[in-house]
């Protein structure tokens, strides 16, 4: 679906979803000529996810299912340290003594 132009991305519908705003856009991409990899864009452009190095671009498009597959029925794991209570709690009144 290029236009011709070198600089120009190909841009692939997912079959079944012609001219539907997807909730994402995989870009496959060269890393500096060494490696393939991919970002995952929100639809606002904004980049969500970038994927390791792959030795070629077949790999890198598995890596592209495989996070397409995963996605929706992945489980959060929180690694961050607790937040304790008296941090997160809002006072009203500490506000108003302030003032």
């Amino acid at each position: 679906m290029s236009s011709g132009f070198d600089d120009e991305p190909e841009h692939f519908l997912c079959p079944g979803y012609q001219g539907v705003i997807m909730a994402g856009t995989f870009e496959l991409f060269r890393d500096g000529g060494v490696s393939f990899r991919f970002r995952l864009k929100g639809p606002d452009g904004t980049v969500v996810a970038v994927s390791g190095p792959f030795s070629d671009k077949a790999s890198a498009v598995e890596g592209i299912d495989a996070v397409r597959e995963c996605a929706g029925t992945g489980l959060i794991t929180d690694l961050c340290p607790p937040i304790s209570p008296k941090a997160t709690a809002f006072d009203p009144a500490s506000t108003a003594r302030a003032a």
